[in-house]
């Protein structure tokens, strides 16, 4: 069983466990789908161990499509875009991604405003995991 998260900044301070937990956050959702569930609150170091971890997960797959859960996440500040567009921009193979917010319209246009930002090149904003499980089925066709 890994920590739970809490709602703070993770750095190189972080324990084994909380680095772990982290990690656990981006993993193999079902074939050609990987999960990305982000933290409540981003760190460059955080952002450094989802990089890891999407590099290891995507490792092998021709293409594949990512399934962004931002149900817990706050929204990032310039320096977390910059970074996540560096961290999106080094996967060649990523096809489509589909995000969902569990949360309402206003959220899900600033979702869109901040994802086309950072360089995601062809993605989609839903309220629910269904939703976004549903764009991505459709994608593939």
């Amino acid at each position: 069983m890994t920590a739970k998260l809490e709602a703070r900044a993770y750095g190189p301070d972080s324990t084994g466990e909380e680095v772990q937990a982290i990690r656990d956050r981006v993993y193999k959702y079902r074939d050609g789908i990987v999960m990305y569930r982000e933290v409540p609150i981003q760190s460059l170091f955080q952002l450094d161990l989802f990089q890891e971890k999407l590099n290891q997960v995507g490792e092998g797959l021709p293409t594949y499509d990512l399934l962004i859960d931002l149900t817990e996440a706050q929204p990032p500040n310039a320096e977390i875009r910059s970074r996540l567009k560096r961290l999106f921009g080094a996967q060649s193979n990523l096809r489509t991604a589909a995000v969902f917010t569990g949360k309402n319209f206003m959220l899900n246009v600033a979702a869109k405003f901040v994802l086309s930002g950072i360089g995601l090149k062809s993605f989609s904003v839903h309220k629910t995991l269904e939703q976004a499980l549903q764009a991505l089925s459709n994608d593939a066709k």
